[in-house]
């Protein structure tokens, strides 16, 4: 039932001119672009694309505008851009149309040059070895935010007795994984309950509390936090970051 921020509500998506001239900036977006939606081989297959094989790219022109079309949009749109990796997805459709045409080609010479046994043994060498480096970066990608993880082994660390847990997150990508490294039970909410509402959490087995949070938003959870440190026992606190560098404040509250 509200607006969600774009153009015409926040021009803070834009940003300023200056973006353009910030090394961090292009490479960020050639680690989405060239890491995770290529991989590091697709991305080889893209410039080789591009220098042996422009002829085929002329004659799919639709590509080209469209490359061209989301190269104006990171231009254009800089700051959402380098706040949010999930903004670079439009760039996957013309890398990998244009990707696919290499590989087409590769396939093309290879076929002719060697055997058809020799063939498919590079075919599945090939592939095997994309999803390997593709896990890889998965991997890397999962562990960018290790807040959640922080927070649970520390909970796991205090919780000897293995009592259910409940878990403060407003993170909704990483569900439940404060949890998971507590190595308990429990419940993992996205918003700071009212006393009422932890009570009835304690009435079910609940005895840790750990709120993960964003430090720049903590002005506006003081009051919450006040709550819980008058009537809670704080257990410990600590910091990280989320996947985007910027810090974050970890509490761990005994009930």
């Amino acid at each position: 039932m509200n607006s969600g921020n774009n153009l015409m509500t926040d021009a803070g998506l834009l940003g300023p001119i200056s973006i353009w001239f910030e090394l961090d900036y292009w490479s960020s977006l050639l680690s989405s672009v060239g890491d995770f939606t290529l991989s590091a081989f697709g991305f080889l297959i893209f410039i080789y694309t591009f220098t042996r094989h422009f002829s085929k790219l002329k004659e799919s022109k639709i590509a080209l505008y469209w490359l061209g079309a989301v190269f104006f949009y990171f231009l254009f749109v800089r700051e959402g851009n380098r706040e949010h990796d999930y903004y670079q997805m439009p760039f996957a459709a013309p890398v990998l149309f244009i990707t696919a045409i290499g590989i087409n080609q590769l396939f093309i010479q290879i076929k002719n040059g060697f055997k058809p046994k020799s063939c498919q043994i590079f075919i599945v060498l090939f592939w095997s070895l994309l999803i390997i480096v593709s896990g890889k970066y998965s991997y890397t990608k999962a562990r960018l935010d290790m807040s959640p993880v922080v927070l649970g082994k520390k909970m796991k660390e205090l919780n000897q007795g293995r009592d259910y847990v409940l878990v403060i997150d407003p993170d909704s990508l990483q569900r439940n994984q404060a949890v998971y490294y507590a190595k308990s039970k429990g419940w993992h909410i996205r918003k700071l309950p009212e006393l009422k509402t932890i009570q009835e959490y304690k009435a079910h087995g609940v005895r840790y509390m750990g709120i993960n949070y964003k430090s720049n938003a903590l002005q506006n959870a003081a009051p919450h936090l006040a709550l819980y440190e008058r009537n809670f026992k704080k257990a410990w606190q600590g910091s990280s970051t989320d996947r985007y560098k910027k810090p974050k404040t970890l509490f761990i509250f005994k009930l």
